[in-house]
C-alpha cells in the first residue's frame, strides 16, 4: 500500500527522492503527501512548485494530464503493491 511505500525511509527528502533512484527515471508526482507533518526541502529543488493535488488519489486521466505536461506517453505508476505502466496517447 502507500503507507507502506512512504514508510521505507523516516527522511522527508528522501521519501521522493527514493523512486527516482531506485528505478532511474523521474517522477511526475513523488512528492509526501503531507508536507506539514514531513516538509521537503533539497528534494523540491530543481523542480517544479507542488502540483494542486498533492495528496489526492489521482486517477489514470489525472495522472496522463501530469505526463503530457512534460510530454511523456509512458508512466509507471506506484501506488500499490506492484508496480503498473500506463500509457497515454500524446496530445
Amino acid at each position: 500500500s502507500n503507507t507502506d511505500y512512504w514508510a521505507l525511509t523516516e527522511d522527508c527528502d528522501g521519501k521522493s527522492q527514493l523512486a527516482m533512484a531506485a528505478a532511474g527515471i523521474p517522477m511526475l508526482n513523488g512528492y509526501y503527501p503531507d508536507q506539514k507533518a514531513c516538509a521537503q526541502d533539497f528534494a523540491l529543488l530543481g523542480y517544479r512548485s507542488m502540483p494542486a493535488d498533492l495528496g489526492q488519489a489521482l486517477d489514470d486521466a489525472a495522472i496522463c494530464a501530469h505526463a503530457a505536461a512534460i510530454r511523456s506517453t509512458t508512466v509507471l505508476v506506484l501506488s500499490g503493491p506492484t508496480p503498473r505502466t500506463l500509457s497515454c496517447s500524446a496530445r
